[in-house]
């Protein structure tokens, strides 16, 4: 953990041992209810008082762990330490890292997959409010102090198979404080923003889905009709023999048509003029617009 600074190390460490302390006490509390039986001695009264022993010791550690759990919150933002109920800063800065990860890992999944999984671990906090920590790191800081480095690896042996807040894995253990803490007051704000922040994503990446799904179902455009065409199409509907537009000059037409297919008034009021003329006099371009437009009435009728 070097690349921290030095009080905070000092904190994670501290922390550490307060739950390898509860580790050893479960333990402890294991094997004295164990010998109890096979003695054939099973007292309640003796159960109860081990277990009261446990209770009273255990509240003191917890205690502890509160405060180191504040302070790691708390500086966690500076440091950019990342755990479950980090600032939501360094939640977003651990992101597309975390995010490389799982798809990494998960070959068909895609970032909506690692979403999912992100929003079901917020809402189920007591299996994910997890600290993890490698071997190495912690050792390299106690070199770095003069201090006796750990064998964790004799930490996975049996007599240390039961507990319920650190586990001992190949290179790293992991720490469960959802034991330790008396509230989720400290950093509920952090998870709210954390889930409206995943919400948010979440709609995006559907909204972006969705747009992709509809530009895929929509058929290739015909080109669009030139300004002739287009006038030449609406002759042929009977606008311009309508009442209104028999009695409107053609500048006016022009207007009105220009703001229907979106083009420049003065170039439909020319292609409007264009039909008081023979085919032969606007040009064979004309005559094939013409042609075209004769098509697609057509192939309507069809």
């Amino acid at each position: 953990m070097s690349k921290y600074s030095k009080s905070f190390t000092a904190r994670i460490h501290h922390f550490l041992k307060v739950c390898m302390t509860i580790n050893d006490l479960e333990n402890s509390v294991k094997e004295d209810i164990e010998q109890l039986n096979e003695a054939n001695f099973f007292d309640v009264s003796i159960v109860k008082k081990i277990k009261k022993s446990y209770q009273n010791e255990f509240s003191k550690l917890k205690q502890t762990s509160n405060v180191l759990l504040r302070y790691i919150y708390r500086k966690s933002k500076k440091e950019n330490f990342y755990f479950f109920d980090c600032p939501f800063e360094v939640y977003i800065n651990h992101y597309d890292p975390r995010k490389t990860k799982f798809l990494e890992n998960n070959i068909d999944a895609e970032e909506i997959h690692f979403i999912q999984q992100e929003i079901g671990h917020l809402e189920q906090p007591a299996k994910h409010k997890n600290i993890k920590i490698k071997y190495r790191c912690i050792n390299k800081y106690l070199r770095e102090n003069n201090n006796k480095t750990i064998n964790f690896s004799g930490f996975k042996d049996a007599d240390y198979s039961y507990n319920s807040v650190i586990y001992f894995n190949e290179k790293s253990l992991t720490i469960n404080y959802s034991k330790l803490i008396n509230s989720n007051a400290t950093w509920q704000y952090s998870y709210q923003k954390k889930l409206e922040f995943l919400n948010y994503r979440l709609e995006e990446i559907k909204e972006e889905q969705r747009k992709i799904l509809v530009k895929k179902e929509i058929p290739v455009k015909i080109n669009q009709l030139t300004i002739n065409q287009a006038v030449i199409l609406l002759d042929n509907l009977g606008a311009f023999s309508n009442n209104f537009f028999e009695n409107t000059s053609k500048k006016k037409q022009a207007e009105i048509i220009g703001q229907l297919i979106g083009k420049n008034a003065k170039n439909v009021k020319i292609a409007i003029e264009k039909l008081d003329k023979s085919p032969s006099e606007n040009g064979i371009r004309y005559k094939k617009d013409i042609n075209k437009i004769s098509q697609i009435l057509e192939d309507l009728r069809d």
